[in-house]
């Protein structure tokens, strides 16, 4: 096979796998954990926010949806910016299962306020 031809068949792989990824992006997955709390909490753009420290104790695994507008977080102990940390969109939700990721998640609003929706696990 020619260079050429790996190039465009690499391509039109690429093509192909990318929007599945994408689609995929947004699957929910059911964890064996039990629920024990839903909240929802508002991110704006002008203050990093943390969970409520009561809430996150003893947490097994948080599942949160953004809604109105796009976030950034952080898990590793630092704060998001709004050109820095993950970016999460309006519409779209995270699992996070991890109790120091947990303890160290923190958000901030990209634009205008946003708002989470957290459902909190045993």
């Amino acid at each position: 096979m020619s260079k050429r031809n790996l190039t465009l068949l690499m391509l039109l792989i690429t093509a192909i796998l990318i929007p599945i990824s994408v689609l995929s992006y947004d699957e929910v997955v059911i964890l064996d954990r039990e629920p024990y709390d839903y909240r929802k909490m508002w991110v704006t753009p002008s203050a990093v926010v943390r969970l409520n420290p009561a809430l996150r104790a003893g947490c097994g695994a948080i599942f949160i949806t953004v809604e109105l507008s796009n976030i950034r977080y952080r898990i590793d102990g630092g704060d998001p910016d709004e050109n820095d940390g993950h970016p999460i969109n309006a519409g779209q939700n995270f699992w996070l299962s991890d109790s120091y990721a947990i303890d160290n998640l923190r958000m901030i609003a990209v634009g205008s306020g946003a708002r989470v929706v957290i459902t909190y696990y045993k």
